[in-house]
């Protein structure tokens, strides 16, 4: 019944529902941090391809609340380069390293075809195990990639991931949307550093 259900009202109050007030059962899954904003802009203003991959994996981590965030490349045939990534949870950045494109042939192939990829954990593709051997790690959670796109671009060699190997959060097609909104951003900031 209704009246068993709480209000909670913008300042944090809880009380019970009038009937014209809607219910909130959930809190956004999304930041508001103005010091979000503050690293958009200094990405922005930033021309050193380094500082760049690493205030922008700290910056999506941060926006998506993704536990783990990392900026992979493809270079034809190559391996997935991870330039660098951010680690929200221990709030450390992560190194670069590279996996083999037979090791993680989902990922390559969406990176690839500039197409936007989910794998839940419990996936048996390779891509995920070869994700947790690189990062060390027993379990990397639920995938999200994104790849970067520009108006008139029609492949992209770079993306961002996003896992969840502390929380196990799964990811929706909202995060996904979101997420390439973000990314389509950031891919014209990092052309302008590279």
């Amino acid at each position: 019944p209704i009246s068993e259900q709480k209000y909670i009202s913008p300042d944090g109050a809880s009380r019970a529902p009038a009937a014209t007030q809607p219910l909130i059962r959930t809190r956004p899954r999304y930041s508001g941090d103005p010091k979000v904003m503050q690293a958009f802009l200094e990405l922005a203003a930033e021309n050193t391809p380094d500082k760049a991959c690493k205030e922008s994996t700290r910056m999506v981590s941060q926006l998506m609340l993704a536990d783990l965030c990392l900026l992979a490349s493809l270079q034809g045939e190559g391996p997935i380069v991870i330039s660098c990534g951010y680690d929200l949870i221990r709030e450390i950045a992560i190194g670069g390293f590279t996996i083999e494109t037979r090791l993680s042939p989902v990922m390559s192939s969406a990176l690839r075809r500039n197409r936007p990829l989910r794998l839940p954990a419990s996936s048996t593709s390779p891509d995920i195990q070869s994700l947790s051997q690189a990062l060390n790690m027993a379990r990397v959670g639920h995938l999200l990639v994104a790849p970067f796109t520009s108006p008139g671009e029609e492949s992209s060699s770079m993306g961002m991931i996003l896992l969840s190997p502390y929380s196990n959060r799964s990811w929706t097609q909202e995060d996904q949307t979101n997420l390439l909104s973000l990314t389509s951003a950031i891919g014209r900031i990092l052309q302008h550093t590279h």
